[in-house]
């Protein structure tokens, strides 16, 4: 049996973009209110889990599946920060 917890307690908020984000992808919000990919080691504000048009949901708490661009992730507290493709990496 496997276990997805997914989507636990997940709080969201909606935002406009101009930019091409997918679910899975790291968001950030700039000075306009808008939703962008955050640069390299840039902080994030959460993960994209849904798009409609230039409108996306944006998971900003709870348990979420999110891309990971580092091969040295291990179990425990790990610092991380987005890698400016929509994933996250290790710092």
């Amino acid at each position: 049996m496997k276990t997805n917890l997914d989507g636990f307690n997940v709080k969201e908020i909606t935002l406009y973009t101009e930019q091409d984000i997918q679910p899975g992808m790291t968001v950030t919000i700039d000075d306009d209110y808008k939703a962008v990919i955050p640069e390299d080691c840039m902080r994030f504000t959460g993960i994209c889990t849904g798009r409609k048009g230039d409108y996306i949901t944006v998971a900003v708490s709870g348990v979420m599946t999110a891309r990971f661009s580092s091969a040295n992730l291990s179990p425990g507290y790990n610092s991380i920060s987005a890698d400016g493709n929509g994933n996250l990496k290790l710092d």
